[in-house]
């Protein structure tokens, strides 16, 4: 796929039977004015994402998640880049959305398995924004960690792999696999998290 100018999404038909991604994100990048000093929200991202698939985003505050989710929508032009969505007749909706943790824990569970019979019935192509590790693994297919500010994308981690389809929360939380999967998340996060807390606080402080 050649890179286009086009900074809005460009739909296409999607393929019958095809193997193309649903959704193809080709050095994607973003950045806003913000008191008359350049804030770059987002770098070079590359991803396709499959027909299908749910596709979660984590990491750090700040780091462009909802900005990227945005320009997916058509709601953000990008400045740099291409969106590319197969589309088909079928298609009612776009499956962006973003997570559910803020809530307390058991509307949260149940929330969340709801959240899943619902996807299970139709299989729509979904980009799920969250921090929350924890609703990234019982939830996704696939799980992209970004970096702090300016996002680019750290790691993808294939959950289905470990876990697959169809999928009970509760067996997920209670296996092994689900810790090691935790930590390793973690691990890629962290270092991002502490960076983007200690550039907001040098941001104070020059203020």
């Amino acid at each position: 796929m050649t890179v286009s100018n086009q900074l809005t999404p460009e739909y296409v038909d999607a393929e019958r039977g095809g193997s193309a991604p649903k959704v193809s994100l080709r050095g994607i990048s973003k950045a806003f004015m913000v008191k008359r000093q350049v804030v770059n929200a987002l770098a070079g991202i590359d991803v396709d994402i499959r027909p299908g698939e749910f596709f979660c985003v984590v990491g750090p505050s700040g780091c462009g998640k909802t900005t990227l989710l945005r320009i997916l929508a058509g709601l953000e032009p990008q400045d740099g880049g291409s969106v590319r969505i197969a589309r088909d007749r079928t298609d009612a909706r776009n499956g962006a959305s973003s997570g559910v943790a803020s809530l307390d824990e058991q509307t949260k569970l149940i929330l969340q398995g709801e959240l899943l019979r619902i996807w299970e019935d139709d299989r729509k192509t979904v980009v799920y924004v969250t921090h929350s590790i924890d609703e990234a693994i019982v939830l996704a297919d696939r799980i992209m960690i970004m970096t702090a500010r300016p996002g680019r994308i750290k790691d993808i981690v294939d959950v289905a792999a470990v876990f697959g389809r169809p999928r009970e929360l509760e067996a997920v939380r209670s296996s092994p696999s689900y810790g090691e999967m935790f930590g390793h998340i973690w691990s890629q996060l962290r270092t991002e998290v502490t960076e983007s807390r200690d550039g907001d606080i040098n941001a104070n402080t020059a203020r």
